[in-house]
């Protein structure tokens, strides 16, 4: 009896099939300009559960459009991305701070989005946003500072 040993090697380093992967992420849905203000800041997360609905439907969002924060990694949506996520957050029930999972095709920075669904905001994971409720009220606080100055 014969049999047949099939192998399958991996894509190279550089190779499309690299730079063209399909998956689904999970993150804080934010736009554009969030995101070039919050690159700088060491605590990024802290303010993505306060971003406002009234923020995310104005033109200069629609115009610079939406990205993904996704456990350190910043993405940037599609123009189609970028519709679905600006109806997702007219249609939540929410007024602040999305957590979504996005499905789609990511090349380098950018996915090509297929589908995107809010999901339930994750627990707090950095310390400073699980200690008492005095500290959190200091951050709340000192990002609407913030929010109000931007």
């Amino acid at each position: 009896m014969k049999t047949a040993l099939l192998t399958r090697s991996l894509p190279k380093e550089s190779s499309p099939e690299r730079e063209h992967s399909l998956g689904c992420w999970s993150g804080w849905l934010i736009d554009q300009e969030l995101m070039k203000q919050a690159k700088k800041n060491p605590l990024p997360e802290s303010y993505f559960g306060l971003y406002p609905r009234s923020q995310a439907l104005t033109l200069n969002t629609w115009l610079s459009g939406f990205g993904l924060y996704s456990h350190g990694l910043w993405l940037k949506l599609d123009r189609h991305g970028s519709i679905l996520a600006k109806e997702l957050i007219k249609k939540s029930p929410r007024s602040s701070g999305y957590w979504v999972s996005i499905k789609g095709k990511r090349k380098d920075n950018h996915i090509e989005v297929s589908r995107i669904i809010e999901l339930e905001q994750p627990a707090p994971a950095h310390p400073i946003l699980d200690g008492s409720d005095n500290r959190r009220k200091i951050l709340v606080s000192m990002a609407k500072m913030w929010w109000a100055s931007n």
